[in-house]
């Protein structure tokens, strides 16, 4: 092989490395977008199981008292708790599918930019900032402390910031089974104690 087709062969591999480079780019960010966007659902949700569960129970004291009533809204509330798990449930598995795909494409940068030596290409500059890596050093030292890549994936999927997201988001099904454990409790006593006595 000539030298020139050499050169066309490596100028080919790089034209095809910066367009997977600004491919990952554009799906990383995507996923910003994607993640603000399944948030705005999920807490749309949340409030309508919310709102639709108080409602319910609203109903219990705007009625006369009706044991049939007061067991057909305790069992309906419980059931849409159930409900509540599962969409927060598909929301984690969702996200964490998406989480990791971000992460991967972080990655897929991270081997490219390796490969044209970014990391090692310094600032030249006297204004400031002088000698130092294009990419931060936190960047370069996440990387570095990852024996390989999948290490790194798996790591950011355990520690990073997506694992307090996701805990955030399971407080919901617990707070609202929670609510309902006690607003059961406080209904049952009130209809027992007064609203079902003759005055």
């Amino acid at each position: 092989m000539s030298l020139k087709e050499n050169q066309e062969k490596d100028s080919n591999i790089q034209n095809f490395l910066i367009k997977i480079y600004e491919l990952s780019n554009n799906n990383a960010n995507f996923f910003i977008s994607r993640l603000s966007n399944l948030t705005k659902i999920y807490w749309g949700l949340s409030s309508a199981i919310l709102s639709g569960k108080f409602y319910l129970y609203f109903q219990l004291f705007r009625e006369k008292y009706d044991i049939n009533l007061f067991i057909f809204i305790i069992i309906s509330n419980f059931i849409v708790d159930f409900f509540s798990y599962l969409v927060y449930k598909n929301f984690r598995t969702i996200l964490s599918r998406e989480y990791r795909s971000f992460i991967e494409n972080i990655v897929q940068m991270a081997k490219i930019e390796a490969f044209f030596n970014i990391p090692d290409l310094k600032i030249s500059s006297k204004s400031y900032w002088n000698n130092e890596s294009l990419i931060p050093l936190r960047y370069l030292k996440d990387r570095v402390n990852s024996k390989s890549s999948e290490e790194f994936i798996n790591k950011n999927m355990k520690e990073g910031a997506i694992k307090d997201y996701i805990n955030i988001i399971s407080s919901f099904p617990k707070l609202i089974f929670t609510i309902d454990i006690l607003i059961t409790f406080f209904i049952s006593t009130y209809f027992l104690l007064f609203k079902n006595r003759n005055y």
